[in-house]
């Protein structure tokens, strides 16, 4: 019971927080930090499998006249239906663009987050692409949504540009894509 306890906390404080799992080994609790990286990668994953495809050239021209710094906008299937989109924008950050990869479900939802290239400060600014923080957008529809998402302390310029992402591929969803 007692390691379920410390399971569940660390796991808590691991997606809340965005503490890294090196914090959490450096505490000498790595067992308990291999299990919860397990679980997050366990995370389920609809567009793992999917194909991806890109939109018509003219809609994306049209949607890069709206936001300028979305570079791609692909429509994903599994199993030859459709599943959602596939978003990469690059919104400035701290130490400049940063790629912000956004998987959109047709019900408008954020079905993930990844972050690619980026510059960003080590070890404040690169929490803000740990899967253990980029999990806390999963299932956000709205502009609401994402306000109420804590990123990272002490990241403001690298945790904003992570959002501005995600919201301008929410907008081109609603706006576009529906």
């Amino acid at each position: 019971m007692k390691a379920l306890i410390s399971y569940l906390l660390v796991s808590s404080l691991i997606i809340a927080g965005c503490v890294s799992l090196e914090t959490v080994q450096n505490l000498g609790t790595h067992e308990l930090a291999e299990e919860t990286n397990e679980v997050l990668k366990e995370r389920e994953d609809p567009f793992a499998i999917g194909d991806f495809s890109p939109i018509d050239e003219n809609l994306l021209a049209a949607i890069k006249e709206e936001i300028s710094n979305i570079e791609v906008v692909e429509e994903a299937s599994i199993n030859g239906n459709p599943a959602g989109y596939r978003m990469l924008i690059k919104p400035e950050g701290y130490g400049g663009p940063v790629e912000v990869i956004t998987f959109i479900d047709l019900e408008g939802k954020i079905a993930k987050v990844e972050i690619g290239k980026h510059n960003e400060t080590a070890g404040g600014g690169t929490k803000v692409a740990e899967p253990a923080c980029l999990v806390n957008f999963d299932g956000i529809s709205s502009k609401e949504e994402l306000a109420a998402v804590d990123v990272v302390s002490g990241a403001s310029y690298s945790s904003g540009a992570v959002k501005d992402g995600i919201l301008s591929a929410l907008n081109v969803f609603h706006t576009y894509l529906r």
